[in-house]
């Protein structure tokens, strides 16, 4: 299975599919993501009182990529020691 992100569309999909009580397999199968991608997006994505809300996990993921790549360049700027 190639690897790709998880859209907004699919978080979408996600929020509205664990709202009906689907599990992590169904989600899953309709999604085209493995098990383990969808409930680590659901634990690293979920409020505090462990509701799942599309929009906020997308900002919150965006949010992860942009300080990510600020520190890579933080890394790669960094004085060299030699």
């Amino acid at each position: 299975m190639p690897y790709r992100h998880i859209r907004q569309s699919d978080r979408e999909m996600i929020d509205r599919m664990r709202f009906s009580g689907a599990s992590l397999r169904r989600i899953s199968a309709e999604t085209g993501f493995s098990v383990s991608t969808i409930s680590r997006e659901l634990s690293r994505n979920s409020q505090a009182d462990g509701q799942y809300i599309a929009g906020a996990a997308d900002a919150q993921a965006r949010d992860r990529r942009r300080q990510a790549k600020a520190a890579m360049v933080r890394w790669y700027n960094r004085p060299k020691l030699y």
